[in-house]
């Protein structure tokens, strides 16, 4: 469990001092109880806030939690947090919050924290912190762009038909690629019909057949709204039947504010039957791609006082044990674990990280992963600083692959013996989503600034009719 036995006392804190000025991104420790404390700030954090130094830093937040985050901002942060590290066993919480700087500018920063029971302080968070504006900021000319694309994108769509009311389920046809003489004509017999009755004869007549079960269920209205309380647009994809055999299709659906404070939907029917087979034969091929993510470089750490380090080892294994990061020391001669914390005796197969110390690589893991452990150890040991590389490894049992971030730095103990102190950040979900980012990023696009013209073009109709 983590923190159950760290003891923060003179040696303790000089370690964190030390650890904590080396890092590449910004680390804080607060109390939990008001007025939220702060118990320590490295340089990259109070140089984040463009302070010239911890006094500095000081006068400008109060030296608190609440003092360092947008007024704003500060309850709606307080309550995730708190109901972050209530639910979860691991005591971990992330938010993104507004900070305003010393020259009064305002970024915005995300906060990677875990929540440790102290004896000498009680409750306290261990906090990573990094600026990300400019990501935000590229997030929204994303959608400032959105409108002057939109009136390219009506005809894209086969068809579009809109849901006027989802209560009376008012029903017409859009858009279609019909003539415009037929299109007319259908759109007035669609009009005075409901939505339900043409979809049950549109599933039966057009949907393939092991499609059809399925779609009953994403094209009812009961689906429909479920999905619009949450997202204001999601797509569904199905195999329809057609006279020179089955291809994909697409439907998108958006919510449209009719007026009246009536909700409407946009259903936007898109051939994508080449689209869907490239994207099945791309997703197969990058399965195994990684996205290394600098930002998460972070949690690196540069050690200079290896001595030190030796002598409080039991302080050393109690700090790691509170870092959100698998870490662990080994002895450079013979590759046994002299320690590690809770995540990484999980990560080797074990259910305490008395199971692992005293063990070699090779007496945990595959014969392979093990030679890659012991040659990046080797390289280690062979450079005077910290050796920070990304590996896409095994856990213990071979059923799951990570990434990983690693640290690895060499230090002697007092007695004249060679150890190594190692820290691994896993990036799975992080590349996961980067590369889903990056396959989705153009279709996601195209998708919102299509159902947005949908919703402009509703009302300038319906202003039109006005």
């Amino acid at each position: 469990m983590f923190g159950k036995d760290l003891q923060l006392n003179e040696q303790t804190w000089a370690i964190i001092e030390e650890i904590g000025d080396n890092m590449p991104g910004g680390f804080f420790i607060y109390k939990a109880a008001p007025p939220e404390e702060i118990l320590y700030a490295n340089r990259a954090c109070y140089e984040l806030f463009g302070c010239d130094d911890l006094e500095d830093f000081k006068k400008l937040t109060g030296y608190t939690f609440e003092g360092m985050l947008y007024h704003d901002d500060y309850r709606s942060i307080y309550d995730s947090i708190v109901e972050q590290i209530s639910v979860g066993e691991d005591k971990m919480d992330y938010v993104e919050y507004r900070i305003v700087r010393k020259d009064g500018s305002i970024r915005w920063v995300n906060d990677y924290g875990h929540y440790s029971e102290t004896e000498a302080y009680g409750g306290i968070y261990f906090v990573f912190i990094s600026d990300i504006t400019e990501k935000r900021e590229r997030r929204e000319k994303v959608n400032l762009v959105r409108d002057a694309v939109i009136e390219t994108l009506t005809n894209t769509y086969n068809t579009v038909w809109l849901i006027g009311d989802l209560e009376s389920e008012v029903f017409s046809l859009f858009h279609s690629d019909n003539d415009s003489i037929h299109a007319e004509a259908i759109q007035n017999a669609l009009s005075h019909t409901k939505y339900s009755e043409v979809i049950a004869q549109y599933i039966d007549t057009m949907v393939a057949e092991e499609d059809r079960e399925r779609m009953r269920e994403e094209f009812s209205i009961s689906y429909i709204k479920e999905q619009l309380a949450e997202h204001d647009r999601f797509s569904a994809t199905f195999i329809r039947s057609l006279e020179d055999g089955p291809r994909y299709y697409r439907v998108d659906f958006g919510k449209v504010r009719m007026p009246g404070g009536r909700l409407g939907v946009a259903m936007g029917f898109l051939d994508v039957d080449e689209e869907i087979n490239k994207e099945l034969a791309y997703h197969k091929a990058i399965r195994d791609a990684i996205a290394a993510e600098e930002e998460n470089r972070r949690l690196s750490e540069q050690v200079q006082d290896a001595a030190k380090l030796a002598d409080l080892m039991g302080s050393i294994s109690s700090l790691l044990t509170n870092m959100p990061a698998m870490s662990f020391s080994k002895d450079a001669s013979t590759g046994v674990y002299l320690a590690c914390n809770q995540a990484f005796a999980e990560y080797a197969g074990k259910t305490s990280p008395e199971g692992v110390v005293g063990l070699n690589d090779y007496e945990i893991f595959d014969k392979e992963t093990a030679e890659h452990f012991v040659n990046d150890d080797h390289k280690a040991l062979t450079m005077d600083g910290a050796y920070i590389f990304f590996e896409d490894v095994p856990n213990a049992s071979g059923t799951e692959y990570r990434n990983l971030q690693t640290t690895k730095l060499k230090f002697t103990d007092v007695s004249g013996k060679e150890c190594l102190l190692g820290m691994c950040v896993d990036v799975t979900e992080m590349t996961r989503m980067k590369t889903a980012e990056a396959e989705s990023h153009a279709k996601q696009q195209e998708l919102e600034t299509r159902l947005a013209l949908q919703e402009k073009l509703l009302d300038q109709e319906r202003r039109r009719k006005e």
